[in-house]
């Protein structure tokens, strides 16, 4: 969708696109989804989302906007398990 402008499933051509998938931080603090934060004190997102959302059968697509900026290995997070 992102390239084309239309919906793969259904071929709707009205897609609603957010540059930001809301998620909630610590103290339910809006903020966009990522897949990491540099660090506490500069708290910079890296792999944040995007969404595209056929209007017409709400088929959706998540990309990365900054994917280069990714690590070439993923950091330990405790916090989350270990995985």
């Amino acid at each position: 969708m992102r390239a084309s402008g239309k919906c793969p499933k259904c071929r709707g051509s009205e897609v609603f696109h957010s540059p930001c998938v809301m998620d909630r931080g610590e103290g339910n603090v809006g903020m966009c989804l990522a897949i990491l934060r540099s660090d506490p004190i500069e708290a910079r997102d890296l792999g944040q989302f995007e969404v595209y959302v056929c209007r017409r059968c709400g088929f959706s697509e998540l990309y990365v906007r900054d994917f280069m900026h990714l690590p070439e290995v993923a950091p330990d997070h405790d916090d989350f398990g270990g995985r």
